[in-house]
């Protein structure tokens, strides 16, 4: 199975900057699941350029093939069903806030997308500002 191979971590996602309710779950085309609590993104991706909406966009690709992902912050969850033959990303949005001698980035954004031929056919955004999700197909 996918995910026994995977790095398993030792610190818990909050430790590691995840806010707490922030996390993703990727089912693995053999049906084992990869979790934020135990797992790293970066641990099972490499960084790809994709083609979005006509520019170059730098992702962190998943090096397996991923049939369903689901990513939550902020009390909204949203998941893609994932076609075969397609690749997966994900990502996390930050701000960083300076504030006399004290930098603290805050997580302001989630999410992921779904790359097919080198283009991104699909991706949803989680946006915890405005607390909506918003997402594009083509």
């Amino acid at each position: 199975m996918i995910a026994e191979k995977l790095p398993k971590l030792n610190k818990p996602s909050v430790e590691r900057g995840i806010p707490e309710g922030s996390y993703f779950e990727a089912t693995f085309s053999d049906g084992s699941i990869a979790r934020e609590e135990t797992s790293s993104w970066s641990s099972f991706s490499h960084k790809e350029t994709v083609n979005y909406q006509g520019r170059p966009k730098l992702c962190l690709v998943c090096d397996y093939a991923i049939k369903k992902i689901t990513v939550t912050l902020a009390g909204l969850v949203t998941t893609m069903e994932v076609p075969e033959g397609c690749a997966v990303y994900q990502f996390m949005r930050s701000e960083r806030l300076i504030a006399k001698d004290i930098e603290q980035d805050n997580v302001i954004g989630r999410g992921m997308g779904i790359i097919r031929h080198g283009i991104v056919i699909e991706e949803r955004y989680i946006n915890k500002l405005e607390s909506r999700i918003m997402g594009m197909r083509i």
